[in-house]
């Protein structure tokens, strides 16, 4: 009997989960806790504000309004950019535009850390008195709380998306009060996708936040009485609708030109070469210093909310409140200082409405001034965020008042029209621009993030080639050992051909002796740096290829690969990566010197530190010799994340006379060395980037070995793991000799490892040993090549090494254990390891505290002839 009194819901229950995935009902359930927790946020914000604000007055009544209203702008501001600056850098600003990138699939950072800092660099800013808005702000930290929760909750990608504008939308909702406005602005301005799913989500979260902000007491607009009294209804007249035309055309010319002075507020800012720090403190102090001989009710700009021109003003104290919110607001802005325009947005159309509504009634005595307040309200905010519909919805929502609807459509209308055709473009489209982010109009949420994509960003610079002089016979034996299942051949340069263990067979054994650059033919299949990425995927498709080589104008640069495309779309779908269109540049060459050479490869050698540029220079100019190419010397010199690579003037003296010692050297070993001065923030970019030239094909670089750390300590592994060539790692001991007594050489048991071999003779000419010892290291687990091969590939390079070798083999779980047993029988000058290309991804061996006062060279080559 229970269970027929069961059997109803039950099956209700069944037919109900069988509506939707079950994935759909916990992103639902996620957008109600989302909803809940924008609430709290936005109520946290606003008692901060409210807190340190109060605060700020007391210390203004104590001390004086011109001494405390500056200094507390001076103090709070500087703390504000401090927090962004050393943080997040991700927080500065309004947010939306973070969030509008977000959502375009671009790679801005979204978290709990970004959300803290926003609030606490907020709390700052506007409590120290800078005229910004919090519902901006709040927007952001609903947003990075629901990227977060969707991390937790490992939501699936295809509702990531959703998730994140429900967060803005729950943040819209809590900081107005107006949940309807929350779902059209989330889908207006930063989905453009009505699609059902979306807008559930977005509904279930603004009314959550509502809801919940309504319990907590209410965290929108402290809205007067004056503006929803009976005597102040709105209504829409023949005589009125001229004025509300006037009104129209005024936001939107204001409109624009507050969205250029917004614009050329922070490309100011920028180019001053100030750090986000000083522009804040400095922006704060000014901002005091103006409120202190303003009227009383700019002390306290966070609560600007609670000012929307009632009438107790008269007209001129109204056009000064005008005249100082406009510049106060283009001023801290302009600083990089947290915070948002809506509040500023709305004050400033309420003053402006007040102004023509009151020229109206002196005029035609019809209506009330306070409905043209209201009306500008809308009007000038569609003028700056280009969206009339939310404009119309949050000033209904706020005053619940239908008559008024009308007004505001003539007004938002005309505004929206007169600032397009002024300043095209929403402000935070705008903004987007002038950090490298271009967003059209007609984005949507089914945009494919891959057809604007170019796959220069994902392109693997340097990559394994086979020379077009190998024998065929001798590609087949690369192939086989190379982690790659195709490689390009390249000769000269230029691209010939792609080549898999497949078409080597297919050419026939009479072609085994012949070299590729005569056996194959020269039409590759490759794409330029600027074809799109869903192209690239087609050609990858249509011809098979595993890897698809990238030239510019025949001239190999790199190849984009099937691994690359797949691990770049799991990291975006997981809100860490994204596909940039154009990605910029991280380093920036300001000085360059080419020196006379009839080569046409070179080594990259990295410099920094005089003390040990001498025993470096020596052993790159060795190996340079040894491969026919020149130097190319380059010194990377990092600047601050805040300013501009281009417009960074960092002092050259000290560069270039590091970079003339280096070239000094070189010409006495007789090598030709090129320089360069790369600006950066990190050095690694640098290095990269400049082995992006097809010219260079290897990569040498010294470190400062210590006791038992990973090799890479001060060579990041980032840089090791994805440069794709030639790289020899080399520390010099202390008090280095020309001569170099005994020389242990460790490579592994596989034949992938014995590459580095080829590199022995250069490096025995370096330091010409009295003793040198090659050793096989061979793997417990098996999987070794036969100790006969690896006898016959050192006997190879027997006659061009200084001293018979003498060959051993010991087994060992890895070379940097194979070289402390070797180290605790003796004193070794130079100990050189040699590792396969595979074996970088794995991290580089340990180096033992016996090779403190030993050169330790770290050879990482691929199979190929030189």
């Amino acid at each position: 009997m229970g269970m027929a009194a069961r059997t109803p819901l039950h099956r209700w229950l069944q037919a109900l989960r069988g509506l939707r995935s079950d994935a759909e009902y916990w992103t639902l359930l996620k957008a109600c806790a989302i909803g809940a927790v924008s609430a709290f946020a936005a109520l946290a914000l606003k008692q901060g504000i409210d807190w340190i604000g109060g605060v700020r007055l007391q210390l203004a009544e104590r001390w004086g309004e011109a001494i405390a209203l500056p200094l507390a702008g001076l103090v709070l501001g500087g703390l504000a950019g401090t927090c962004i600056r050393w943080l997040s850098p991700a927080a500065g600003g309004g947010g939306i535009p973070q969030v509008k990138a977000v959502l375009a699939h671009y790679a801005i950072p979204l978290s709990l850390r970004v959300a803290l800092v926003k609030m606490l660099g907020t709390i700052a800013t506007l409590g120290g008195g800078l005229t910004l808005g919090r519902r901006g702000p709040t927007v952001h930290i609903g947003a990075a709380l629901a990227a977060q929760l969707a991390d937790w909750g490992q939501t699936p990608p295809e509702h990531r998306r959703q998730i994140v504008a429900a967060g803005a939308a729950s943040g819209i909702a809590a900081g107005f009060n107006t949940p309807i406005a929350g779902i059209v602005f989330a889908i207006e301005e930063l989905m453009r996708d009505v699609s059902r799913f979306t807008l559930e989500i977005a509904i279930l979260a603004s009314f959550t936040g509502a809801f919940v902000a309504q319990l907590l007491g209410g965290v929108g607009p402290s809205f007067p009485v004056e503006l929803a009294a009976p005597e102040s209804a709105a209504s829409l007249s023949a005589a009125e609708l001229p004025f509300y035309l006037l009104l129209g055309g005024l936001a939107g010319l204001l409109g624009g030109a507050f969205n250029r002075g917004i614009l050329w507020g922070l490309r100011f800012n920028r180019n001053s070469g100030l750090p986000l720090p000083a522009r804040t403190a400095l922006a704060g102090a000014i901002s005091g210093a103006i409120a202190a001989f303003l009227p009383t009710f700019f002390r306290f700009n966070a609560g600007l909310d609670a000012f929307w021109v009632v009438g107790e003003a008269g007209l001129a104290t109204t056009a000064l409140a005008f005249a100082a919110q406009f510049l106060l607001t283009l001023l801290a802005y302009g600083s990089g200082a947290p915070g948002g325009l809506f509040t500023p947005a709305l004050v400033l159309g309420s003053v402006l409405g007040y102004l023509v509504g009151s020229a109206q009634v002196a005029l035609l005595d019809v209506g009330a001034a306070h409905t043209y307040a209201l009306v500008g309200m809308g009007a000038f905010f569609t003028a700056v965020v280009r969206v009339p519909a939310t404009a119309i919805i949050i000033v209904f929502e706020i005053t619940s008042d239908f008559d008024l609807v009308l007004p505001l459509m003539v007004g938002s209308v005309v505004a929206y029209t007169v600032a397009e055709r002024l300043f095209r473009g929403s402000l935070y489209q705008h903004l987007l621009a002038a950090n490298g982010i271009q967003l059209d109009d007609e984005m949507s949420g089914d945009r494919d993030p891959r057809a604007a994509v170019r796959i220069a960003s994902l392109v693997r610079p340097n990559g394994l080639t086979l020379s077009g002089d190998l024998t065929l016979e001798r590609a087949r034996e690369v192939l086989a050992q190379a982690p790659e299942p195709a490689l390009p051949v390249v000769w000269d340069g230029n691209l010939l051909a792609t080549l898999t263990p497949t078409d080597a067979a297919r050419l026939g054994p009479e072609a085994q002796q012949r070299q590729l650059r005569d056996v194959l033919s020269h039409r590759p299949v490759a794409a330029a740096p600027d074809t799109p990425l869903n192209d690239a995927i087609y050609l990858m498709d249509r011809y098979a290829l595993p890897l698809l080589p990238v030239v510019r104008d025949r001239r190999f640069v790199g190849t984009i690969g099937r691994a690359d495309v797949i691990r770049a779309e799991a990291r975006r779908l997981r809100g860490q990566e994204s596909y940039p269109p154009f990605p910029a540049a991280q380093s920036y060459c300001i000085y360059r010197t080419r020196a006379p050479s009839h080569h046409r490869r070179s080594l990259l050698l990295p410099v920094a530190d005089a003390t040990t540029l001498a025993p470096l220079v020596s052993a790159a100019a060795t190996l340079a010799q040894d491969s026919a190419a020149d130097l190319d010397c380059l010194h990377a010199v990092t600047v601050p994340p805040y300013r501009q690579l281009q417009q960074s003037c960092p002092r050259l003296p000290q560069s270039r006379q590091l970079l003339r010692q280096a070239a000094h050297e070189a010409w006495q070993a007789g090598v030709a060395a090129h320089a360069q001065v790369r600006i950066a923030y990190r050095v690694v970019p640098a290095i990269l980037e400049a082995l992006a030239d097809p010219e260079v094909k290897g990569l040498v670089l010294g470190w400062r070995g210590q006791q038992a750390p990973p090799i890479a300590g001060s060579i990041p592994q980032a840089a090791i793991r994805q440069v794709r060539c030639e790289v020899v790692a080399i520390k010099p001991a202390h008090g280095e000799t020309a001569r170099a007594r005994r020389e242990l050489v460790l490579v592994p048991g596989q034949v992938a490892g014995w590459a580095a071999l080829e590199r022995l003779p250069a490096l025995a000419a370096w330091r010409p040993p009295e003793h040198l010892q090659v050793c096989q290291v061979r793997s417990p687990q098996g999987g070794n090549a036969s100790r006969e091969r690896f006898e016959r590939a050192v006997a190879a390079i027997r006659p061009r090494l200084p001293v018979p070798p003498h060959t051993t083999a010991i087994r060992a779980r890895s070379l940097g254990e194979a070289a402390a047993r070797w180290l605790q029988t003796r004193h070794w000058d130079v100990v050189v390891f040699g590792l396969s290309w595979a074996e970088r991804r794995q991290g580089l061996p340990r180096l033992p505290p016996a090779t403190a006062d030993s050169t330790v060279v770290v050879a990482m080559l691929h199979l190929l002839a030189h």
